[in-house]
């Protein structure tokens, strides 16, 4: 499957379009509550997206969104700028980028 988001201005809910490549119809995930949509990336095990988007205030949010549009937060940051976010294959690690003005590498864990 492709995931697919248009990055809008406003206070419109976030939108991600998910295309079967093989066969089906395409499908809308609507996400509530958040706007800005600036990165997704498939989770390790295909169930879910990992995605960069904004709350209404405008604070850059990782989300964990599973197919059917739950977004439960991750990680959040006011002050920088949240990009995308890789797993490892074993979905046990994350890697993610955020503009800091700094080089630095987490290790997120049980997430």
């Amino acid at each position: 499957m492709l995931a697919v988001a248009a990055w809008r201005l406003g206070q419109v809910p976030g939108e991600i379009q998910i295309f079967p490549m093989n066969s089906g119809k395409p499908r809308t995930i609507t996400l509530d509550g958040w706007v800005r949509i600036a990165a997704i990336d498939w989770a390790a095990d295909s169930r879910n997206l990992w995605v960069s988007a904004s709350d209404p205030s405008g604070v850059q949010t990782l989300l964990k969104v599973d197919l059917h549009g739950k977004a439960i937060p991750m990680l959040q940051d006011a002050q920088q700028e949240m990009g995308w976010a890789i797993p490892s294959p074993d979905g046990q690690r994350i890697a993610i980028w955020q503009a800091s003005g700094s080089a630095n590498v987490w290790s997120l864990q049980g997430f």
